[in-house]
Parts: C-alpha cells; structure tokens; sequence
C-alpha cells in the first residue's frame, strides 16, 4: 500500500492504523513539528512495525494505492476549506499511473528524522 497525506494524524481510524503493520506500506507525509509529540509517538510506532515513512515541504493530494486493482485521489481545495474533490480509480492504466506519481515522489521524498 502506498499513502500520500498531509499528516498521519489525519488518519483518525485505529483499526486502521493497526492493519499497517501487517502490509508492505509507505507513506508520504507533509514535513511536520518535530515537538509534536504526538505526532512524534504515532509516526514512531508506525516505523517500529516496519512501516517506511518520507516527508515532504508539501503536500497537494492525498493518494491512496490499495493493490493493483484499487486507487484513490483526493485534492485539496484551496478554495473552499470544507469541500474537498477526488475520485477512486479501478483500473489498471490509471493506478498504474498514479503509482509511477507516488514512486517519482518518493523518489524526492525526505528520510524522517526523529
């Protein structure tokens, strides 16, 4: 699984922070407050159980890439602060192409240094 988003704290589901663990996951954060604690304790575990964690100065979508058959964008919209717009995406050219936008991201991506 492959996550692009703002902040891990974003994710306010412990189910499914809890899932993470258990799958092949990196994720793509806006750089963040280092004196954040909690921030600093969710990303800490999340990287105690494996998962790959990159920062960058900014963030303008959230991308989610489920598996090979499942994808979903969603844009930020900077116009109105309470209406954001995406779409979920099954098939193959496009999620092969939102994972090749992930990749050249993560490519960019900082190392987390906590």
């Amino acid at each position: 699984m492959s996550l692009k988003i703002d902040s891990i704290n974003d994710i306010d589901d412990d189910k499914f922070l809890s899932k993470l663990s258990s799958l092949d996951v990196r994720i793509i954060i806006k750089e963040f407050d280092i004196k954040n604690m909690s921030h600093v304790l969710l990303i800490t575990s999340l990287l105690e159980q494996g998962v790959e964690i990159k920062t960058l100065p900014s963030i303008d979508t959230i991308n989610l890439i489920a598996d090979e058959s499942n994808a979903l964008i969603i844009y930020n919209n900077d116009f109105k602060n309470d209406l954001d717009v995406g779409a979920v995406y099954n098939d193959s050219k496009s999620i092969s192409n939102i994972k090749s936008m992930f990749d050249k991201s993560w490519k960019i991506a900082n190392d987390l240094k906590i």
